[in-house]
């Protein structure tokens, strides 16, 4: 009679199913083991571009051709396209001289839509002026931040560009820059209009600048300071453009002393409402 351990649904006494079972597990690693390799295989294939018969052949097909008729260019007829260059600037220069005066454009160089409308009345326009430089902080620090892009634009445009020189520090206006500047001495304030004259941009045509929120007590010394700026600018061939606010920022300058020295003076009037403010126009009729 054959012991308990034996009657069990487990045994096998025989070792049938031990042997079953290596041999899946061999065919099993079998499978795994060619299946890796091929993917590795894979991996390390040479790839081939297979070209099209006609590509292939490209080369041959070309040197069969028949020899071009086409005459051989004389290289005295390059000055045909530099007269063609030349009628075009003429052409330019002809549509902007239509244009009575001087004719301003703001240009926000960050704004892509801003450069795209200046690229479309460029000839509607003489002069174009961009955000260029800051002065910031109680140290009156000159901060540049170039925009060749705008500024390269007018100058093959044939338009006068002029960077712009504030006192704002991101979107908050720093009065104490312009008001330490204006206040030092005349070596420092001789200093800093040497420097920005050193820093002016390629091809500009002059400098605008344009301060607001001053505190009126400093009206005399800033604006001799502007006046000393334009006379710096005018040794190096520049002009000064000075944007005269309006409002209360009126009261900071006087005027007398500037137009002295400033070459053109610029109202802005346009900003009877802005973004702190209830809402209204921009520049209404009455304003």
């Amino acid at each position: 009679m054959a012991p308990e351990h034996e009657k069990t649904v487990f045994a096998d006494p025989r070792g049938v199913r031990r042997r079953v079972f290596r041999l899946v597990v061999f065919g099993v690693s079998l499978l795994l083991l060619g299946g890796g390799g091929y993917f590795i295989w894979a991996l390390l294939i040479e790839p081939k571009l297979e070209l099209p018969a006609l590509v292939r052949n490209y080369h041959a097909r070309f040197k069969a051709l028949p020899p071009s008729k086409m005459p051989l260019r004389d290289p005295r007829d390059d000055w045909h396209r530099v007269q063609a260059a030349a009628k075009d600037r003429g052409a330019r220069a002809a549509s902007r001289a239509n244009v009575q005066g001087v004719v301003l454009g703001y240009v926000a160089p960050w704004d892509p839509a801003s450069i795209l409308s200046l690229e479309r009345h460029a000839d509607q326009l003489t002069h174009v002026a961009a955000d260029w430089f800051s002065l910031t902080g109680v140290e009156a620090a000159l901060v540049e931040e170039p925009s060749d892009k705008t500024r390269l634009l007018c100058v093959s445009k044939e338009m006068g560009f002029l960077p712009i020189l504030r006192n704002l520090d991101g979107d908050e206006w720093q009065p104490e820059a312009v008001e330490t500047l204006a206040t030092a001495s005349p070596a420092e304030r001789k200093a800093f209009i040497e420097k920005l004259a050193r820093r002016m941009p390629p091809g500009s045509k002059g400098l605008m600048v344009e301060w607001s929120e001053l505190d009126p007590t400093y009206k005399e010394e800033t604006s001799r300071l502007i006046k000393e700026l334009g006379e710096g600018l005018h040794a190096k061939g520049k002009e000064l453009w000075f944007s005269v606010p309006t409002g209360h920022g009126f009261e900071a300058f006087d005027l007398e002393i500037i137009a002295s020295s400033a070459d053109h003076l610029v109202a802005n009037l346009y900003d009877e409402n802005s973004e702190p403010e209830d809402p209204g126009p921009l520049a209404s009729r009455d304003w």
